[in-house]
């Protein structure tokens, strides 16, 4: 690993240089990200929010961190401004950036609304291989949404559809 990779080569020979480059703590700077996968709230609030307690609670408002690497007119202007900060490559970041704490609840009453579901259905018995399915893509959606972006791009459609399947049945 030294020879392929020697400048990231020291991140990995302790545990607190490893934490610095996951971006862990108040002071980071998002380690090999702008904005950190594992730490991204702390981040967020300090570089774009600034103790706005409305910016917090509401976000930036639906649309206005928007990026769209193929039509340059749906590019926001925060995005061209910050875009090196790279908060889209992170559902939760990019997240709580345009919908704050109420937009992070919204997703987190959606999985729990399809976790309920889901163990209502095997329990009951009824569509039981289809309340399975669902149970284990409830806890997979949370894994996605602080592991990359796919949920906010347009495969995420398509996750989302296989949720809602144990609310049509």
């Amino acid at each position: 690993f030294k020879l392929i990779y020697p400048i990231r080569y020291e991140y990995f020979t302790n545990s607190a240089n490893w934490l610095k480059y996951m971006g862990f703590g108040k002071k980071s700077s998002g380690g090999i990200y702008g904005i950190s996968r594992v730490n991204p709230f702390s981040q967020i609030d300090s570089r774009f929010f600034r103790g706005d307690l409305m910016k917090k609670i509401f976000g930036l408002g639906y649309g206005n961190c928007s990026q769209s690497e193929n039509l340059q007119i749906f590019q926001s202007e925060f995005y061209l401004k910050n875009i090196h900060f790279q908060y889209y490559w992170f559902a939760t970041a990019y997240t709580y950036l345009e919908n704050g704490i109420c937009g992070l609840m919204s997703y987190l009453i959606l999985v729990i609304g399809c976790i309920y579901e889901s163990l209502k259905s095997i329990i009951r018995k009824t569509n039981r291989n289809l309340g399975i399915f669902s149970f284990m893509l409830s806890f997979a959606y949370v894994f996605i949404f602080f592991y990359n972006q796919s949920l906010i791009t347009s495969a995420g459609y398509i996750f989302y559809f296989a949720l809602a399947g144990i609310f049509i049945i």
